[in-house]
């Protein structure tokens, strides 16, 4: 029993929490507000409780989870433990999650509720049933006669109040360690502890930016008891105060919790604590100033001291020792100078240490410059007048440059005028520093002029001459208006030469007189002179003929189809042109007949006579000679007479109609019977602008004629050989109209065929009378018949190397080993031969004695044959005594043998009995001698169902020495082993109220042949009792005299009426807004399982959004394998079920179970050797690379009397193609081991992504309705084809994607989409005629991926393209 003065201290601790915290009301509505965590902490952290802040609050966990920290860190006897639970409080008609402790105190149990000890002063008294509380205390809370006497006096409160444990805590603890003591805490154990008196004063010495840990702490003020008697001992910082912490200037001015330690007795005395000052040393520190350096006439530089400075505190800088550093020079005077520092720093005793100021003589600096300046200056202006360009100028080549100016040198005469004579020449040009001038050395350069021209204005002198008279440019003169020339200079200087268009011949009038300028040292500016051309006086001529225009009705006039008309003067002709006026309308169609318009003569000599206007120009139009052709017409018998259609030639003048021109009559009626008949046109009398000729037509009424069909190639008849020929399938081959329209229709074979044939080697080559027959409009198309060829598919025969017996060293060749057909049989007229078997063995003439594996290709034409290895068996050879005389050999005679034991018979329901496996049995001669052979099924092509699965078979016995004994039969009893078959419960959707049937499909195995469903047995559940909107499952259960099913669970979602689901959140009923002692948290949501008659422990019923990621743990089920769970993870079953922190709602699951292959070899065959005895074999090993996978039932080892095929595994994304091992590399997906095989197998699984499977949890509308088949054959063209997603977006829980348009000539392209979750393993397609898709039902902040296919429909079957680029989007 630990001592009273540990159990003192406990209450030290829950008065401590009590007293220093309070709890945060606010907290608790908002646990599940992220947003206001972030903001204002995590209440339920016990950091809270210990940093003595009255803002920071916390929750039940801080409570808890502080007072077990202070009682796992204090020295207490090893039988004081405390641990922290979790559960629900109920208090009155509330409750809610809460958090509480256990302390144990030596074997028992006892509750401390901190937080509803923690209460305001009304409840003071009635607060302490909250610690040292017992069972019998709980009781009596909960009866609402609550008390405790831990405190000699008894509380009754109205409480009703009760605790419950959640199963994390019971998952956590056992149930020991939970139970509470059945009685009260013994309060005679506690002992009261003497208060202590101290009213002095506590202090800390140490030195500033040590650790708190090296202040010494003391008080001159004496600590006495409750009489007035000094109470020796020492003062020590509180345990609570982080002594690791140094001491600086953030708080060097705080007091610090200390606490006193008696010398002797400390336990019977309180707690007594009390602030302690500190009293803060300055620290010893010395610094040096740094050298520096500067140049006469610069400004003093910076002092700085040596860094890094040693000692300072960390969270101190060298500003804080408060040093100004000085010296004693202008720096106007060479030499050297002390940098000496004086300190003011309240926490350092700085002592420092004198630098050096070197003060250089100042050097003149050199100039340089990139590029000369040049003098600008206007030709005939002085020097003075001009300015000197500003090139750049920097410090001896340095980057920088240098400002300032570039002027003329003194030495330069200023006053000279730039003209010609000195234009070439150089002038001094010196550069003057804008600042610090004294500081570069002189810059001087000879600068070149660079000229601007001297602007002049001239005018050029206006001149008269007469029509004809010559003018050159020299004859053209000017004069100076607007500035002067330089003295010196002449005209000629000014380079201004003048043209003008006049020529002679030109016609008199003004003409311009225009100039330029090319001299080097003007800028001229020439202004325009008038040349005046006077003209010779014009005679008018006279019309002596009028001219004409000769055209033909629809043609237009114009001035080039004017003919005739003669122009003279005093009788002498004045040759010239005629044209039209511009008055007159030359688009205008003129009748036929005469008219008259207006046209102009314009003489060839203009200069001598005047141009005539308003001259009569007669236009004569004659008819347009025009030929009207009646179309003939092509009509069917029956059909209606089509309204008459005619042609011109040439074609009519815009707006003239042929009906206009001509009458059409014909002597057919309306619907005239077959035969020609003439269309006659006759010309209209008033017919005035046109010459008309009439071509008649013919209508011709056709015999009805049928539409001629084309097949795109011959049709193929895809059969079995062996089989009728009506079991085949003619293939579609597409069928097009004369005008290469499709058509659709079926092959059916001709009537002359007799499908009643079997196929065989004698016709398998033959074709066979195929007609087409169109699906609608029949009687419009020829019959359309071709010859198709067999598109031959092997027959399936298994076939069993016949076991052999051999002596050692005799020759063994592949005639000499035979084969019997043990599943399937030759078609009629067949022979072995056909099956193109040849067998063959490892043994050669002179291997040892022992068993060789007989194995066998086939390179049958007709046959798909699987060969079963038999074995050869190599005896050694006795070496015969030869006798001195041979006897004769007597005749052996056959025993018949006798059945001693009969053998059993082992299958499966459903398969062949081919299959069925053959063990034990004995079978002995007269002698009673035991007799090795081998059993057969007579009938193994037979099929076990519910109609003969109870029947006797025949089994035959042929013994190892036909030579000696006859083969036997006998009749037995087979074992029907169950047929396994997984089925899936298909996932439902329904409204509140609606009636829906629960079904399922089947996902692996099949039916046996001519049974239906109901032979399964199966009968399905959901876990839905009310009917209310939420998420269920759905499980099921088969009871089937012949079938093994395993029934894989679905989901059944209940929506309310308005379309939405369940609320979520907690499904308890209870109101989660309570008052204390109950809490807010986060909605506690249900785990529920249906093991299906498994086991399994540690797995959680309950959890929170903020409960840590966990994997749930895998049950056991006798005579299974744990095939995975379904349910909330979707409809695959998977082993490892990750639930991560944050998820929400309700979870279900399912455990699916694999019957276990207890014995690994099923399907053993015969291991009997005739006299009951089993031989034991080696065991070889199997290993497995499933490459991601996972398989269940597969064998890790054989002998070679084992035969078996191996269960294929499954992998979430991906399609299984099959298996490879070291015999073959090419992945078969049925993969059998052999009786006979020998040796240490490894086998590989192959996978492709799967990117077609039927799935998906999204609720989504198909946009069409095709009553189609896929196939993934190709039609042209369609193959090569790839979707392309072009556009992706999300609103609202929904995806739109669009697609790139796929067009393909002949056909309608359409579209195949598919969606699903990038965690999901199968996707959700659809198909849709759009480009556009929409997705709707989605899950908020999910990725999604995405994908598209074209395809066409031909023939009712749907031809696929590629599959486009995955994208991804995520779900808004």
């Amino acid at each position: 029993m630990p001592s009273r003065k540990r159990l003192g201290t406990i209450m030290v601790y829950v008065n401590y929490i009590a007293d220093n915290n309070e709890y945060n009301h606010e907290a608790a509505s908002h646990l599940n507000n992220r947003d206001y965590i972030k903001e204002n902490g995590e209440a339920w952290h016990m950091a809270y409780v210990f940093d003595e802040k009255p803002e920071t609050k916390v929750v039940c966990e801080g409570y808890s989870e502080a007072f077990q920290y202070l009682i796992d860190n204090s020295v207490f006897d090893e039988s004081i433990k405390c641990k922290t639970v979790t559960g629900t409080v109920k208090y009155k008609s509330s409750s809610g999650y809460h958090a509480w402790n256990i302390v144990t105190i030596g074997d028992k149990n006892y509750q401390f509720d901190l937080t509803n000890y923690d209460d305001d002063e009304a409840n003071k008294h009635y607060k302490k049933v909250y610690v040292f509380t017992s069972q019998n205390a709980l009781n009596k809370l909960k009866s609402n006669t609550g008390y405790h006497e831990v405190y000699d006096d008894k509380y009754y409160r109205d409480i009703h109040a009760s605790y419950s444990y959640d199963d994390n805590t019971k998952a956590i603890f056992t149930g020991s360690e939970l139970k509470i003591a059945t009685t009260d805490y013994d309060p005679s154990m506690q002992t009261v502890k003497t208060a202590l008196n101290f009213a002095g004063t506590v202090k800390a010495e140490g030195i500033y930016g040590d650790k708190l840990s090296s202040f010494t702490i003391s008080s001159a003020d004496s600590v006495t008891d409750p009489d007035g008697n000094t109470v020796s001992g020492t003062w020590q910082f509180d345990p609570l105060v982080n002594v690791s912490q140094a001491i600086d200037k953030s708080n060097a001015g705080q007091t610090f919790k200390a606490r006193f330690i008696p010398s002797s007795d400390a336990d019977k005395y309180k707690a007594l604590t009390a602030d302690a000052v500190l009293t803060v040393k300055r620290k010893d520190i010395t610094v040096k100033a740094a050298d520096a350096e500067m140049t006469v006439g610069d400004a003093l530089p910076t002092f700085k001291l040596v860094t890094p400075v040693t000692g300072l505190a960390d969270a101190d800088i060298t500003d804080d020792l408060g040093v100004i550093l000085t010296t004693d020079t202008d720096g106007k005077t060479p030499g050297k100078y002390d940098i000496t520092g004086t300190p003011s720093s309240r926490w350092y005793n700085v002592t420092v240490e004198k630098g050096t100021l070197t003060v250089k003589e100042k050097l003149k600096k050199k100039l340089t410059f990139a590029a000369a300046p040049k003098i600008k200056v206007t030709y005939g202006n002085t020097l003075s007048d001009s300015t000197v360009t500003n090139t750049r100028v920097t410090e001896n080549g340095k980057a920088t440059a240098v400002a300032g100016v570039w002027a003329l040198d003194s030495s330069v005469d200023n006053t000279q005028i730039i003209n010609k004579a000195n234009i070439g020449k150089k002038f001094k040009v010196v550069f003057t520093p804008s600042k610090n001038a004294d500081d570069y050395e002189p810059l001087a350069v000879d600068a070149a002029l660079d000229i601007t021209k001297k602007a002049v204005v001239v005018k050029a002198d206006d001149k008269t001459i007469t029509e004809g008279d010559t003018v050159n440019g020299s004859d053209l003169t000017f004069k100076v208006t607007e500035g002067s020339l330089v003295s010196g200079d002449t005209d000629a200087d000014l380079g201004v030469k003048f043209s003008t268009k006049y020529k002679a011949g030109s016609d008199a009038g003004s003409y311009q007189i225009t100039g330029t300028s090319s001299s080097q040292w003007y800028d001229v500016t020439v202004l325009a002179g008038t040349l005046t051309v006077k003209g010779k006086e014009k005679v008018t001529p006279v019309i002596a003929e009028s001219p004409v225009i000769n055209i033909t009705y629809g043609d237009k006039i114009s001035g080039s189809k004017i003919s005739g008309g003669k122009a003279s003067y005093n009788g002498a002709d004045v040759p010239g042109t005629f044209t039209l006026a511009s008055s007159v309308n030359t688009d205008e169609i003129f009748n036929a007949g005469t008219h008259t318009v207006k046209g102009i003569f314009t003489p060839n000599d203009r200069k001598s006579y005047k141009t005539v206007f308003d001259i009569d120009v007669t236009v004569n139009v004659s008819k347009k000679p025009v030929t009207v052709t009646i179309n003939d017409i092509d009509i069917t018998e029956g059909d209606s007479l089509p309204e008459f259609t005619m042609r011109t030639s040439p074609s009519l003048v815009e707006n003239d109609k042929a009906s206009d021109l001509i009458d059409i009559s014909c002597e057919a009626g309306k619907t005239p019977a077959a035969g020609t008949y003439l269309i006659i046109g006759t010309a209209k009398a008033d017919v005035s602008n046109y010459s008309v000729t009439v071509k008649n037509g013919v209508l011709t009424v056709k015999n009805k004629e049928l539409k001629t069909l084309k097949a795109s190639a011959a049709p193929e008849i895809k059969t079995v050989y062996g089989s009728i020929l009506s079991t085949g399938k003619i293939s579609a081959v597409k069928v097009t109209d004369s005008t290469g329209k499709k058509v659709k229709g079926t092959w059916t074979f001709d009537s002359t065929v007799n499908t009643a044939i079997t196929i065989n080697k004698s016709n398998a080559g033959d074709t066979f009378k195929v007609k087409f027959k169109p699906s609608s409009d029949t009687e419009d198309y020829k019959e359309l018949t071709a010859q198709a060829s067999i598109g031959l598919i092997k027959k399936a025969v298994t076939v069993q190397a016949d076991d052999k017996t051999a002596d050692e060293g005799d020759a063994v060749s592949g005639s000499d080993l035979t084969f019997k057909i043990t599943d399937g049989s030759l078609t009629s007229g067949d022979t072995d031969a056909d099956l193109g078997v040849k067998l063959s063995t490892e043994y050669k003439a002179g291997s040892g004695a022992g068993r060789y594996q007989i194995t066998g290709n086939s390179d049958s034409a007709y046959y798909n044959v699987t060969i079963l290895p038999g074995t050869l068996t190599v005896k050694k050879k006795d070496t015969p005594v030869k006798p001195d005389t041979p006897d004769p050999k007597p005749e052996k005679t056959k025993q018949d043998l006798i059945v001693k034991t009969a053998p059993s018979v082992t299958g499966t329901y459903g398969d062949r009995l081919s299959s069925f496996a053959v063990s034990g049995g004995q079978m002995t001669d007269s002698d009673g001698n035991a007799v090795s052979g081998r059993w057969t099924v007579s009938d193994g092509s037979r099929i076990v169902n519910k109609n003969n699965a109870g029947n006797d078979i025949t089994l035959t016995f042929t013994p190892s020495d036909t030579s000696a004994y006859n083969s036997t039969t006998v009749s037995v009893k087979p074992t029907v082993n169950k047929r396994k078959l997984t089925v899936k419960a298909d996932d439902i959707s329904r409204t509140v109220g609606e009636k829906r049937a629960l079904t399922y499909k089947i996902t692996n195995g099949t039916l046996a042949s001519g049974d239906t469903e109901a032979d399964l047995g199966i009968t399905l559940k959901s876990s839905d009792t009310s009917d209310t909107a939420g998420t269920y499952y759905i499980t099921g259960s088969a009871a089937s005299q012949w079938y093994d099913v395993t029934v894989f669970g679905g989901t059944l979602t209940i929506k309310r009426s308005d379309g939405t689901g369940s609320s979520g959140g907690d499904n308890s009923g209870n109101d989660n807004n309570t008052d204390k002692p109950s809490e807010s948290r986060p909605v506690t949501y249900s785990i529920t399982y249906d093991l299906n008659g498994g086991t399994v422990s540690g797995n959680p019923s309950y959890y929170t959004s903020d409960t840590d990621t966990f994997v749930l743990r895998s049950p056991e089920r006798a005579g299974y394998d744990f095939a995975g769970w379904t349910g909330a993870n979707g409809s695959l079953p998977q082993i490892n079920v990750v639930i991560n922190k944050g998820t929400s709602g309700n979870l279900y699951y399912v455990a699916n179970w694999l019957p276990k292959n207890t014995s690994g070899n099923a399907g053993t065959g015969n291991n009997s050797n005739g006299s009951g005895k089993q031989t034991e074999q080696t065991k070889y090993y199997i290993t497995y690379d499933y490459d991601g996978g996972v398989a269940f039932g597969n064998p890790g080892d054989y002998t070679e009397n084992d035969s078996f095929i191996l269960n294929n595994p499954f992998k979430t994304g991906y399609v299984f193609t099959g298996w490879t091992d070291g015999n073959n590399s090419t992945p078969v997906m049925s993969k059998m081991v052999y009786k006979g095989t020998k040796g240490d197998i490894r086998f590989t699984a192959h996978w492709r992504a799967d990117v077609s499977s039927d799935s998906g949890s999204q609720t989504v509308t198909d946009d069409t309705d095709d009553d189609i088949t896929d196939d993934t054959a190709d039609v042209p063209d369609i193959a090569s084809k790839k979707g392309k997603v072009t556009k992706l977006s999300s609103r609202k829980k929904t995806v739109t994607m669009k697609f790139k348009k796929v067009s393909l000539s002949g056909y309608k392209v359409r579209y195949q989409v598919a969606i699903k979750r990038s965690t999901a393993s199968k996707w959700n397609k659809r198909f849709t005629s759009s480009t556009k898709r929409t997705f709707k039902g989605l899950k908020k902040g999910t990725t999604y991926w995405v994908s598209v296919r074209p395809y066409v429909v031909v023939d009712n079957t749907r031809y696929f393209g590629e599959w486009a680029e995955t994208k991804t989007i995520k779900a808004r």
